[in-house]
């Protein structure tokens, strides 16, 4: 058990007992798999893209729209092999 557990020992359980059943296995399989299907990645943390576009329209950017989705999104392959994109 985890040191920050000691003394609530029923939350531990709790969390054992969750990530045990069949409901989360479940879930946590279907969400593997469509992560895997996903050919876009977020890669801006938690800033929503409509701030990113606001931002490059108060730089002059004259696309925001566009540049915004370029800099928030990436491609797994453009992520890895930047170079041959």
């Amino acid at each position: 058990m985890h040191s920050h557990f000691i003394g609530r020992e029923d939350q531990w359980e709790f969390l054992c007992s969750h990530f045990e059943s069949d409901e989360f296995k479940r879930l946590s399989l279907a969400n593997m798999r469509n992560r895997e299907k996903k050919t876009m990645h977020h890669h801006t943390g938690s800033s929503p893209i409509i701030y990113t576009m606001e931002k490059l329209r108060i730089q002059g950017e004259e696309l925001p729209i566009i540049k915004g989705f370029e800099k928030t999104y990436v491609r797994p392959v453009m992520k890895l092999r930047p170079s041959i994109m």
